[in-house]
């Protein structure tokens, strides 16, 4: 264990650059010098709390090992699906609010018994879409049948898609505005920040 003649970790000279390296001892480095990255016997790379830097959150005692919401100071998603409780017993909604307020979603999955094609539609709305006046962000034709439910997950939701005014659906006839179809033959489920 050498110092370069500039100051940098040179180690035992065997690591490739930007590689992992073992050492049965670990250096103890001085003012100005550089290390490799180091890993156990097992070639598993070690990390310290100060190499875990990304998505750290102080405030709440987080690691930074999940991406937090850029809408939420929660680090875990909420639930949500269109069968809410009225009067204790769960009713179907064709349309509503997932969340009121700014959003992004995680996942979700909807689907569609009625023997025609629908169409799910997602809207950057604080409120319940309008039939025949709203128009949709987003729009996913659904089979007749419930042949192939809408699955959506992290491959469309990105951690930075945000819906500023709100996040909101609706279960649609027509796929360029809304058209409230029928209530009974849909079901939405799905996790949203």
């Amino acid at each position: 264990m050498a110092d370069s003649p500039t100051g940098a970790w040179s180690g035992s000279g065997t690591a490739a650059p930007n590689s992992m390296e073992y050492l049965a001892t670990l250096p103890t480095l001085v003012n100005g010098q550089t290390g490799p990255l180091l890993s156990n016997s097992n070639e598993e790379l070690l990390v310290t709390l100060g190499s875990l830097v990304f998505g750290e959150d102080y405030v709440n005692n987080v690691l930074g090992v999940i991406t937090k919401s850029t809408t939420s100071t929660m680090y875990s998603p909420t639930p949500f699906n269109n069968w809410p409780l009225v009067n204790g017993v769960a009713t179907l909604q064709i349309a509503g609010v997932i969340k009121a307020s700014a959003g992004n979603l995680k996942s979700l999955y909807a689907t569609n018994d009625n023997s025609s094609i629908r169409y799910f539609q997602l809207f950057n709305l604080g409120a319940a879409p309008v039939t025949a006046v709203t128009v949709p962000l987003f729009t996913f034709e659904m089979a007749a049948s419930d042949a192939t439910p809408l699955k959506l997950g992290t491959e469309f939701f990105t951690d930075t898609a945000v819906f500023n005014q709100g996040v909101a659906y609706g279960f649609s006839t027509t796929k360029l505005v809304y058209t409230a179809a029928t209530a009974t033959d849909h079901t939405l489920q799905g996790w949203c920040f």
